[in-house]
């Protein structure tokens, strides 16, 4: 396990929780865990990644539960630019009780047949 040599880092009113890169074949499924701690509870959301190119140029995300494996399923959909793919603003994908927000950033290269996907999830807090 790496060591974290870059703590507390804020972009406006959100904070990083962590920060990854994933090198998946094209074809393949990402899955992962991400684990967040509120209040003294740990909480745990289990993400299916999967790349879709099949349906024309327009490039997008979706959600959807997948209830055979008790996790989200995210479909980056013609996330297959050499160049790189990327969300434009933070994506929110958990609310925790209206008042913490997991938000996500997220890039994506296609070398051949290689995806090289950065994402990263941020918390933000609504102020009482």
């Amino acid at each position: 396990m790496a060591n974290k040599y870059v703590n507390n880092v804020r972009i406006g009113e959100r904070s990083l929780l962590c920060s990854d890169t994933f090198l998946i074949p094209k074809g393949e499924i990402c899955e992962f865990v991400l684990n967040v701690t509120e209040d003294g509870r740990d909480l745990s959301f289990p993400i299916r990644i999967f790349f879709d190119d099949t349906n024309g140029s327009n490039q997008s995300v979706s959600f959807k539960p997948d209830p055979a494996t008790s996790s989200m399923r995210m479909t980056l959909h013609n996330w297959n630019n050499t160049l790189g793919s990327a969300l434009k603003e933070f994506y929110p994908i958990v609310s925790i009780e209206g008042k913490i927000f997991i938000e996500m950033l997220m890039l994506n290269r296609r070398l051949g047949e290689l995806n090289e996907l950065v994402i990263q999830f941020w918390r933000r807090e609504l102020e009482e």
